[in-house]
């Protein structure tokens, strides 16, 4: 959301800054925002805090009068004059942020001459003041000529400026924070689906190293059993590696050849030695039969 005026600028510091230049110049000055909101007010004539600002009918008046001083002066000018509706002499420069109007900075209640009594009484009856008190308040209106307007206004010119480039600087700033913000949140946003996959991931790792536990115990198992099956058995029983070495040979080899299982696996090529003659085929002709599951010694075996 685009934050407002009174957001962009050090509200406490202006109203300090504003207090000091009323005291020192007896103007008094108010900043408002573009919806009318009072944001600063110093030294206010009477007439208008006691006065026209406590009365419905008048404060409307001020209202529409505020909304004049308000636009934007005409081309060439830098400030607005005007008489207000209920008689007082006001000046306002818009304050400007980046090319936008953000509010207005206000002084007056004032005259360039003395004041009309029988207009100010006529409006007493208007409001139900009591004359009296009312024309005491005018009286106390200052009476200043447009040459010293004019040197008030060069100044509270600058200080709309210098607002003007406080709220830009506070704008951007907040723009900065904001795309901060964001890309933290979509890099927060990244890091934990990121994190979520890597989760992921290590926990299908986590289900697959169990299962190929589960597997190698299961395989082991199956092992411990096949081999007690095969070390109790009377047939010439091996298991061939894939590099065409004996892994295991059952203790019933060693029965049968006169050699012991350890030292088949140990030579593999005593195999050649306890060949019958009548079997007497090339090393490599014996070795395919044995990795074709085929035994070269059968006559040996059984004689025949």
């Amino acid at each position: 959301m685009k934050p407002s005026f009174s957001e962009l600028v050090e509200i406490n510091e202006l109203k300090r800054l504003c207090e000091i230049f009323s005291n020192l110049t007896g103007f008094a000055t108010a900043i408002l925002d573009m919806e009318g909101n009072v944001l600063v007010a110093t030294d206010w004539q009477e007439i208008c805090s006691v006065f026209h600002r406590n009365n419905p009918e008048a404060t409307e008046k001020c209202r529409e009068s505020d909304t004049a001083l308000g636009e934007m002066p005409s081309p060439g000018a830098k400030y607005n004059v005007y008489r207000c509706r209920n008689g007082l002499i006001d000046v306002s420069v818009p304050i400007m942020i980046e090319n936008e109007q953000a509010g207005r900075l206000y002084t007056g209640q004032f005259l360039f001459a003395p004041p009309d009594i029988d207009y100010f009484r006529r409006q007493a009856a208007e409001y139900g003041f009591d004359e009296t008190s009312y024309l005491n308040a005018v009286h106390k209106v200052p009476i200043v000529s447009e040459e010293q307007v004019g040197q008030v206004m060069e100044f509270l010119c600058r200080l709309a400026e210098m607002i003007g480039r406080m709220g830009l600087g506070n704008r951007r700033l907040r723009e900065t924070n904001e795309e901060l913000r964001l890309h933290r949140h979509e890099l927060e946003r990244r890091v934990d689906g990121r994190t979520a996959e890597i989760s992921a991931k290590n926990e299908q790792l986590r289900m697959e190293v169990d299962e190929r536990k589960r597997a190698e115990e299961e395989l082991r198992k199956s092992e411990e059993k096949y081999r007690a099956v095969a070390d109790f058995t009377y047939d010439w029983e091996t298991w061939l590696g894939p590099d065409g070495r004996f892994i295991y040979v059952s203790p019933s080899c060693g029965r049968i050849s006169g050699y012991a299982a350890e030292e088949y696996i140990n030579d593999p090529a005593l195999i050649t030695k306890i060949v019958h003659p009548d079997d007497g085929k090339p090393w490599e002709d014996i070795w395919r039969k044995f990795s074709q599951g085929v035994s070269p010694f059968i006559n040996w075996i059984t004689g025949s």
